[in-house]
């Protein structure tokens, strides 16, 4: 009974992380690798970054702005806000996560720049688990280990090319229905016919996913995957 709830509660925590469409008008939406350099209250990132940022009731998030940019959007899983032509070559944006709605979960942060030319450049910042019930895992992504991940991981990858995820205890997992489910492949068996398992490997969808994984007290993981399908940024505008 007490697995059955532990499930349960994992469902219920699993949330959609719907990806945003901030597209140049008329132009289709190939999934891009995330390369768009950011900081986050003044540490540098590039695109993303493997081990989430700490949830904090408020995060600086600067940008440097390209000439001719024409729209810079600021997505997340309950907002979208858009800036037209912005002229500072620096482009400072402090996110406040909406309480209960984007500081739970998972909840990304996208950032997009479309210029005039019609590069398209974009990062992805997602966040941490809120502190008291973090599961420790450690993630394969992209050709190299990261080791004692606390509460949760982000791994951007070319779609298709599997990553792995592995925990020192049993876990049972939950993924969004659209995306490829995690197979398990150590300390896989089945307990009161709920799949439980150990190590997981995932062949990396389209865009973001997002997955929970948690142990027998309750304690999450949380993964988001970012496959892209290709790394140029150009689309010239449409001339209709």
């Amino acid at each position: 009974m007490k697995r059955l709830i532990v499930l349960s509660l994992l469902v219920n925590a699993c949330q959609s992380t719907p990806e945003p469409m901030p597209t140049y008008p008329r132009h289709p939406d190939p999934r891009l690798r995330a390369a768009l350099p950011f900081k986050a209250n003044g540490i540098a990132y590039q695109g993303s970054a493997v081990i989430p940022l700490p949830r904090q009731s408020s995060t600086k998030i600067s940008v440097d702005v390209p000439k001719e940019t024409v729209f810079l959007f600021f997505n997340t899983c309950k907002r979208e806000d858009v800036f037209e032509n912005p002229e500072a070559k620096t482009f400072d944006y402090n996110f406040i996560p909406g309480m209960w709605k984007e500081n739970m979960g998972s909840c990304a942060l996208l950032v997009t720049l479309v210029t005039k030319s019609g590069e398209y450049h974009r990062a992805v910042i997602d966040f941490t688990n809120s502190e008291g019930r973090d599961l420790t895992g450690d993630l394969f992504c992209n050709g190299r280990w990261y080791n004692a991940v606390s509460g949760a991981g982000f791994c951007q990858i070319r779609a298709e090319i599997p990553m792995s995820v592995r925990f020192d205890t049993d876990v049972i997992f939950k993924s969004r229905d659209v995306c490829p489910a995690p197979t398990c492949v150590s300390g896989c068996k089945t307990l009161n016919e709920i799949p439980v398992g150990r190590e997981f490997d995932i062949v990396t969808g389209a865009g973001l996913c997002g997955y929970d994984f948690m142990d027998q007290k309750a304690n999450v993981f949380r993964l988001s995957t970012l496959g892209y399908t290709s790394i140029l940024n150009v689309f010239p505008p449409s001339t209709k």
